[in-house]
């Protein structure tokens, strides 16, 4: 039997590279997600009615539980710990949401048909009819379909060029 005998240099070295770096490249998909929804978003707003621009947003997320990492972009009726000048929360953003909402799919005969509402519109005979001052409502405009088109291709593109941007640094810097 012969014993060959195999001595590397820098084992250690690389073995702590290998353990180190998926949470580095977590960090660097974060940062290109990041990216992505940020540009996605602008082009989001660019096609949002101006009253509605400021629903706009994105949230980046990690789970370490399930280690997965994603991202959201739409319309957010809250902003989490951003406050108004006065220190008081913005309340008013809330409501800003169901207004764009309702003038996104239309109310009472002005409704969506191709969205799926919760509840129907409730009949003449109930007291929440009798106090309407117009029968016939808003009519739905659909903009947030139009600003959500193509926004896969947006994300994607983005998304590559700073990967490949993060690769040229990390193998040339």
């Amino acid at each position: 039997m012969i014993a060959n005998r195999v001595s590397i240099t820098g084992l250690d070295d690389v073995l702590r590279t290998f353990e180190q770096a998926p949470a580095g490249m977590q960090k660097v998909v974060k940062k290109c997600m990041t990216s992505a929804a940020r540009k996605t978003v602008r082009v989001m707003k660019s096609r949002t009615p101006k009253r509605w621009r400021g629903l706009v947003g994105y949230k980046v997320w990690s789970s370490r539980k399930i280690r997965q990492i994603g991202a959201r972009m739409g319309y957010y009726a809250s902003k989490g710990s951003r406050r108004s000048k006065n220190n008081e929360p913005d309340i008013n953003r809330a409501f800003d949401w169901y207004k764009a909402y309702w003038s996104n799919y239309g109310t009472l005969a002005g409704r969506d048909p191709q969205h799926k509402f919760r509840k129907p519109v409730k009949p003449s005979h109930y007291a929440a009819s009798g106090r309407r001052k117009s029968q016939a409502g808003i009519r739905h405009k659909n903009f947030f379909e139009q600003a959500i088109s193509g926004w896969e291709n947006t994300y994607v593109q983005e998304f590559r060029s700073q990967m490949e941007k993060q690769q040229l640094e990390a193998f040339n810097g």
